[in-house]
């Protein structure tokens, strides 16, 4: 079976066309061969007819001819007048028989006197039956039939009766109860009717042909403009369809059933082409749609992730603080006590100027420590969220007040952007100056000097509350470390220079407020945040059992 793609190569004896005009030919023909055969044998039987009325006619004139001179008994007569008689163009013999068959007269030298077989022609026509027939029909009375040299012949009989005239003569011999006295025996050559019937199907032929011919011709063409033609361009109007060309139309070329028909599979090429646009239009929008979603999942479950890994570390580094908190706080206590001892009693110290120095870097990596378990402490607990309505403006501008004058130290220039129209959110006003003020803090870190940090505040159409853009012209963060930026404890920094605490914290409040956070950065051009906060928290948030603050230090 063809596919639909592939145009089925048809032979061509399988074209419409072709099988069309083939019947009606064949049809045709068997018509007019049927109706010249018919033409034909009446035409030559109309050409027998009228020969044998002439050989009738002919006989009659020879019987017209010669009464006188047979009532007279005058045979040399007879003889002359068969003779000037047979000698006329179309009659080949003329013989006058006697009732018993013996030949009186012939235009045929040595005939005379002789007998006739009772089997031919001229006694059969009379004397085939019993009773004999002395008054044969016309019809009975011709015979055509052929000589040895293929030559066809016309017989034709006309009874000699005897007349009432005949038995009162004085010279007269027959009885009057005599009916037939003999018969006249004309014989016609056929030739020239035959070439007349030649001519005459010759010329049949040559018209049947000519007109079997016309009319095929204007049947085909009139088939061809109301039939042929339009199923042609729906034929392949429908190829085309076939291999997925919907676009494809036929051509509407009359009025009648088949150019409503052509109209009709026209409209429907035509809504089909108009399903296939809409079905295609959706399979993109559920494709673009699954993509989207996939998108979102993939998100979550990114989110997710992070959530449960600083969940888990957040648990260990809360054990791990309380454990290490403790010890450090003392050595920190001890090494103070020793240092300011010695300070105030210089000469009865024992310390060298190194053990001092070591005294001093013991106090300073324990506050270190101190700070980082600080950190670890406010990194584990989850801080409960005191819900107010906040007024962005105002923490974005006392955050860039707070860093002013690192700023300008670094001689980085802080540019803000408040869009009109941003509306007041309901969030912790504490956590999200926190927030900005990492976000800040880290750009300027990124940045050496005579940089530009940008803060942009503008209202939001995704969650419908308003977005943070901090913007740096640092050196971006490499891409392989993008996804683990919210992680604690990594950081891209050099060593000593953080502890990879402040962007998890970050992540932490924009979780608690069900915002979203989002990174775009190129390493060498800088880094952008994306801070989606929603106009409103769910119902919960901020109510006692549901992210209250913990006290517990």
């Amino acid at each position: 079976m063809a596919s639909m793609g592939t145009p089925r190569r048809r032979a061509w004896h399988q074209h419409l066309a072709v099988r069309f005009g083939l019947a009606l030919g064949l049809l045709l023909i068997t018509m007019f061969v049927l109706l010249g055969w018919w033409n034909l044998a009446t035409q030559r039987d109309h050409m027998v007819r009228l020969t044998g009325q002439a050989a009738d006619q002919c006989s009659n004139l020879v019987r017209g001819a010669t009464r006188e001179a047979m009532l007279r008994v005058e045979m040399d007569r007879v003889d002359r007048i068969l003779g000037t008689l047979g000698d006329s163009p179309g009659i080949s013999r003329i013989r006058l028989l006697d009732r018993a068959g013996h030949v009186k007269s012939s235009t045929v030298d040595g005939e005379v006197g002789q007998q006739v077989d009772s089997s031919e022609f001229v006694c059969q026509v009379c004397h085939a039956q019993e009773p004999p027939k002395f008054d044969p029909p016309r019809a009975e009375r011709f015979r055509i039939h052929e000589n040895a040299a293929g030559e066809r012949f016309l017989d034709v009989i006309a009874p000699i009766y005897n007349e009432p005239s005949c038995t009162t003569a004085d010279c007269h011999e027959h009885p009057a109860k005599q009916r037939v006295l003999g018969v006249i025996d004309v014989e016609m050559p056929l030739a020239a009717t035959d070439a007349l019937i030649r001519d005459s199907e010759h010329q049949l032929g040559v018209g049947l042909l000519a007109g079997l011919t016309a009319f095929l011709a204007l049947t085909y063409f009139l088939t061809w403009r109301m039939v042929l033609r339009p199923v042609q361009s729906l034929a392949v109007a429908t190829e085309q369809v076939g291999r997925g060309d919907l676009s494809a139309r036929a051509v509407v070329h009359s009025e009648d059933e088949l150019g409503a028909m052509t109209e009709t599979w026209n409209a429907t090429v035509e809504e089909l082409q108009t399903a296939r646009g809409q079905l295609e239009g959706w399979s993109r929008k559920l494709e673009q749609r699954v993509r989207d979603k996939t998108d979102e999942l993939e998100s979550a479950h990114g989110r997710m992730l992070v959530v449960e890994k600083m969940a888990a570390l957040g648990k260990l580094a809360a054990v791990v603080a309380h454990e290490v908190n403790n010890p450090l706080a003392g050595v920190a206590t001890y090494a103070r006590l020793l240092r300011r001892q010695h300070e105030k009693d210089d000469e009865g110290c024992s310390f060298s100027e190194e053990h001092m120095r070591a005294l001093k870097l013991m106090e300073s990596e324990t506050q270190r420590c101190g700070t980082i378990v600080r950190n670890l402490l406010a990194f584990s607990r989850t801080p409960g969220v005191r819900l107010a309505e906040t007024d962005l403006a105002e923490i974005v501008e006392r955050c860039l007040l707070l860093v002013k004058h690192k700023a300008d130290l670094q001689r980085i220039s802080l540019e803000h952007e408040i869009v009109p129209g941003t509306p007041k959110i309901q969030c912790d006003p504490n956590q999200i100056q926190q927030l900005i003020l990492a976000l800040v803090m880290n750009g300027m870190e990124s940045m050496a000097r005579d940089g530009t940090l940008r803060v942009r505040v503008a209202p939001d159409t995704t969650i419908g509350g308003a977005v943070l853009r901090i913007e740096d012209d640092g050196c971006g963060i490499p891409p392989d470390a993008l996804p683990h930026i919210y992680e604690p404890f990594f950081t891209t920094k050099e060593e000593g220079e953080g502890v990879g605490l402040g962007l998890s914290v970050v992540y932490g409040i924009v979780e608690r407020h069900h915002g979203f956070i989002d990174v775009v950065s190129e390493p060498g051009l800088g880094t952008t945040f994306h801070v989606r906060l929603p106009l409103t928290q769910p119902d919960g948030v901020g109510e006692d059992g549901n992210g209250q603050e913990d006290e517990a230090s």
